[in-house]
């Protein structure tokens, strides 16, 4: 929780709720990090680190034209790689994390402008760059 009280990341075995208002639910541990610095319930973006297999079920949207796509990442040489995008549909947005995803990092983008990529490179090739570190 930030000083102003988002709560900008998580790590979760199955659900997780803020007092009664749910964050997460599904099966499975798993991290979330807020990319864009907004509270997690309101994020455009965030990153997933899975640690095992499961299910990740985001509370429905709050505005129809949210258009969830989930981004399956690795880190390798320098540069992310994209190895799929799922579509996810945002009033019922669960997310599959089978055993070849839990290897791998997900960023749910709830149509950023995709700044994100770079701040996740940067992040990985230089961390004292980043504001917090």
């Amino acid at each position: 929780m930030t000083d102003d009280g988002k709560i900008v990341a998580v790590n979760a075995f199955g659900d997780a709720s803020i007092g009664k208002d749910p964050l997460l639910r599904g099966a499975g541990m798993k991290a979330l990090m807020s990319l864009d610095g907004q509270d997690l319930r309101r994020s455009r973006t965030v990153l997933v680190a899975p640690f095992e297999p499961g299910t990740l079920i985001l509370p429905a949207s709050s505005t129809a034209h949210d258009i969830v796509g989930v981004h399956v990442l690795d880190f390798s040489d320098g540069h992310w790689k994209e190895y799929e995008t799922m579509s996810v549909n945002p009033r019922d947005a669960v997310i599959e994390i089978d055993p070849d995803r839990a290897t791998c990092m997900l960023v749910v983008d709830r149509g950023s402008d995709t700044r994100w990529r770079e701040h996740l490179k940067q992040a990985m090739l230089k961390p004292a760059s980043i504001d917090g570190y």
